[in-house]
């Protein structure tokens, strides 16, 4: 259900984390890109619709968002 465009850029590897966020959206970390993608539930395609890439300054290998905030903020590991 990942489309083609996230598949690209995550290659030669896959999503090593991925979270559920507000309004629904579902966020990918690509395995060794230093970015996050943002999909959304499809309205009639079987694949998620990639909405964005989010530059992040970690190496993928987790993240999670703060629920304590009222704005969103996102950490990282990097190791």
């Amino acid at each position: 259900m990942i489309p083609d465009s996230v598949i690209d850029r995550m290659k030669p590897y896959t999503a090593s984390r991925e979270a559920l966020a507000p309004y629904r959206l579902l966020y990918l970390a690509s395995h060794d890109h230093r970015e996050i993608y943002v999909l959304a539930a499809p309205s009639l395609d079987p694949k998620l619709t990639h909405i964005a890439t989010i530059d992040i300054d970690i190496e993928g290998q987790a993240f999670v968002f703060d629920k304590s905030v009222s704005a969103p903020i996102v950490y990282g590991i990097s190791r």
